[in-house]
């Protein structure tokens, strides 16, 4: 071949390199457009805006249920567990509102003091993350389609609500449903009739906020490794988080149900380790990382890593392998050791008693009144003299799911009788399980060995086992 011909033949290959080049970038141009989403701005996909929708519906949806929630607690004489109820419902808005003015006096002079950076624009976004978390979320739901198409700052903000809400109010529903059960027909708005519906409101709530939990915790993990809408590996890591999640919230719950108040002496060093735990981590393996802001991530990593594996840092920041791999381990054992050695110690305590009425139906699910002994105000979960003598003699067998259970009727506190003679919703009138019969020769202690023990036992090695996954970051 000449060097004419082979010229000519370097030349066609140029240009049939570039036609071909030109075609991509025209047909990969073509996807970018196919993608890109009207009315919203540059870069925003379907996926983005399936993104938004469904993370700000599932924030309503799950804040306006809590609510409702909290005001059945009022409304059931639950004093105190409704005032945790509001807290909790409190928690994301107060830790964005921290955030808020940390980034915020960030960006501005560091000598001048908090009085001269006082704005009106600030103040509104302090009322707003604080007092309407979802409103908070919606904004940033907005800025996400119209301004800047990248949810992370988004789906950070909404994970609080998972956090810090969903499953503490997983805990405190779980706590009630043992120790005063509800059952009862129930007609929502006055429109559908349902057997047994304050009973299923209650399974209802659990589920809904064992769900927002793990949707959340998974995001979660997914975004500190600076990603999001991975819904398959949410999937798969859904087993992980689910077994420690109900390892520790069933443990504590049975805490909160036989010791009460004295429960949270349980909780505070619990609380301290993973604050502990959480601040180590971030000296020990980001120390040059810069605008950390360690002491809140601290403060706030020993509320959230109390119920669950959970990392917490500001917003913009992810974390290696190595990082959450230390955390994550280490959070699993110290917990689980805790755990384990208090519920121990419960165990002990109850075996001790073994006969103790007053102590061991306070859960109504795993006691047994004994035939012949006077019922107690902690078997009734009754502590109002009046309102126990009221229902003292109002228990009787119901059949409920093919088994008979015993039940009391509700209090004048917890129930108001209607005005109206031609009312009928005294049918509807709620009840509550109270500890069935025991059998000849039954102890009351003997539903919590044989059920809450092997279950709790064996939910904490499955828990510990975990602690040796190795989960790979990018």
């Amino acid at each position: 071949m000449s060097s004419a011909e082979k010229e000519n033949e370097f030349q066609l290959t140029q240009l049939s390199t570039r036609s071909n080049a030109g075609k991509k970038v025209k047909k990969g141009q073509k996807s970018i457009h196919a993608q890109r989403v009207c009315c919203f701005a540059q870069g925003v996909t379907h996926k983005t805006v399936f993104k938004v929708f469904l993370d700000v519906s599932l924030t309503f949806i799950d804040y306006g249920f809590d609510i409702f929630l909290t005001y059945t607690f009022f409304k059931a004489q639950h004093s105190k567990w409704g005032t945790a109820s509001i807290v909790v419902i409190l928690l994301p808005g107060i830790t964005c509102t921290v955030a808020q003015c940390i980034q915020d006096n960030t960006n501005r002079e560091a000598n001048r003091s908090w009085t001269r950076n006082f704005t009106w624009r600030g103040f509104g976004k302090v009322v707003v993350t604080l007092f309407c978390y979802p409103l908070w979320v919606l904004i940033l739901g907005y800025q996400t389609l119209a301004r800047i198409p990248d949810p992370r700052m988004m789906v950070h903000v909404k994970v609080w609500e998972g956090l810090l809400e969903s499953s503490w109010q997983f805990l405190i529903q779980v706590v009630l449903f043992q120790f005063r059960t509800p059952i009862g027909h129930k007609i929502p708005f006055g429109l559908v009739y349902i057997p047994n519906g304050e009973f299923w409101f209650r399974v209802a709530g659990i589920v809904l906020s064992f769900c927002a939990f793990l949707y959340t915790v998974t995001e979660y993990h997914i975004l500190l490794d600076g990603k999001v809408s991975q819904h398959k590996r949410q999937l798969k890591l859904a087993p992980f988080f689910t077994v420690n999640f109900l390892f520790r919230s069933l443990t504590l719950s049975l805490f909160w149900v036989y010791w009460k108040v004295p429960a949270l002496i349980a909780c505070v060093p619990l609380w301290l380790s993973n604050m502990w735990l959480t601040r180590k981590t971030l000296l020990s393996d980001l120390p040059d990382r810069a605008n950390q802001h360690l002491t809140f991530c601290w403060v706030v990593g020993g509320m959230v890593s109390q119920l669950t594996p959970a990392l917490a840092l500001f917003y913009g920041q992810t974390a290696n392998k190595k990082t959450i791999n230390y955390f994550y381990r280490r959070n699993i054992r110290i917990n689980n050791f805790l755990l384990l050695s208090i519920f121990s110690l419960l165990v002990l305590h109850l075996n001790l008693n073994p006969d103790d009425g007053s102590l061991l139906n306070r859960n109504v699910l795993l006691g047994c009144h004994k035939t012949g002994d006077p019922y107690s105000m902690d078997e009734f979960g009754i502590y109002d003299i009046e309102h126990f003598q009221q229902v003292n003699s109002t228990t009787h067998q119901l059949e409920i799911f093919g088994t008979n259970w015993t039940v009391r009727e509700a209090t004048s506190s917890e129930y108001q009788t209607p005005t109206d003679k031609n009312s009928t919703e005294y049918l509807y009138r709620p009840l509550y399980f109270i500890a069935h019969d025991c059998q000849p020769g039954q102890s009351p202690v003997e539903m919590f060995n044989y059920v809450a023990v092997p279950v709790i036992y064996c939910l904490g090695i499955i828990s510990t086992l975990t602690s040796f996954c190795t989960f790979h970051m990018d």
